[in-house]
């Protein structure tokens, strides 16, 4: 073991950091992005971790699933506002011109 770390350190210099490609890489089946394409498309509301107690998965593989699988940058629920606050949203916007 100390053979190897003083030829890996001879060869390189002084570096600390690992070599590419070690460790172990993420693995996201197409079944679960399916699941969770699935699940947002029936409800939008639904909140990421309802989403990731659903297809038993971490609250950050689901943002991966939606932000790099699926391309949803902005994933929110949108509010839902009376008439009167939208009119009064228009009305305060136009007046600041």
């Amino acid at each position: 073991m100390v053979f190897k770390r003083h030829k890996r350190f001879s060869g390189r210099g002084s570096s600390l950091d690992d070599d590419k490609g070690r460790g172990r890489k993420p693995v996201i089946d197409s079944d679960a992005i399916t699941s969770i394409r699935d699940e947002f498309d029936i409800d939008r509301h639904l909140t990421v971790s309802a989403l990731a107690t659903m297809a038993y998965v971490s609250i950050r593989t689901i943002f991966t699933i939606l932000t790099g699988y699926l391309n949803m940058s902005n994933v929110h629920a949108p509010r839902m506002l009376k008439d009167s606050k939208k009119e009064r949203r228009v009305r305060d916007s136009n007046s600041k011109y």
